[in-house]
């Protein structure tokens, strides 16, 4: 049973192509309509009766997202990172309670929550268990230096993103919202990426 939920636009899109032809029959497609942006969360659930996993990343479902390009994804189990999995059920529950965000249906972010909230009550945290942010409710900048104050001063920051503004202000804002000195800013190929190296 495959569900994928989709921003609207993409969704559109998905319809024109030819490879789309088997929703309704080998896969749901869901729709979800934000009044200001996009949803662009790249996160994959699979579940069974015996194991669940969670992978949240940089990959969109395409064929560069998922075999050509260079993405980054992290692999989690509820053996080792039980609250992640509680913040993706909350992420989820999230969505489907913001009345600025338009679904056609809900039953899918109820089923999977449940299903996260369940794989986290069996499961544990290890002594690095991942934290999950999503910026639903708020932005992310806020939520990090929350998080990472606890653990002290921030000495550097490393960004790995394809995308940037040309000035490299969300870089600045994020170190400067982090009271770090040093940062990096990894891309695959500095050629084609929009971040000011030089003036950086």
């Amino acid at each position: 049973d495959i569900w994928v939920i989709s921003d609207a636009a993409g969704y559109r899109s998905s319809l024109l192509e030819r490879r789309s032809a088997h929703i309704g029959q080998e896969y749901r497609l869901i729709p979800v309509a934000l009044p200001n942006g996009v949803m662009h969360a790249k996160c994959i659930y699979r579940a069974s009766e015996d194991e669940d996993l969670l992978l949240v990343g940089s990959g969109n479902l395409t064929f560069g997202g998922h075999g050509r390009n260079a993405e980054v994804f992290e692999a989690l189990t509820p053996a080792g990172a039980a609250a992640a999995f509680e913040q993706f059920a909350t992420f989820l529950e999230s969505i489907g309670s913001r009345p600025d965000i338009r679904l056609p249906r809900l039953d899918w972010a109820e089923e999977f929550a449940a299903r996260a909230r369940l794989a986290a009550r069996r499961g544990f945290d290890g002594d690095q268990a991942p934290t999950l942010i999503h910026s639903v409710e708020e932005p992310v900048l806020g939520q990090l230096s929350g998080q990472l104050s606890q653990l002290g001063p921030c000495r550097h920051v490393t960004v790995m993103s394809p995308y940037h503004d040309p000035d490299g202000d969300a870089v600045r804002k994020l170190m400067s919202s982090l009271g770090a000195a040093k940062g990096s800013v990894v891309a695959t190929d500095s050629e084609e990426s929009p971040f000011p190296y030089a003036a950086a």
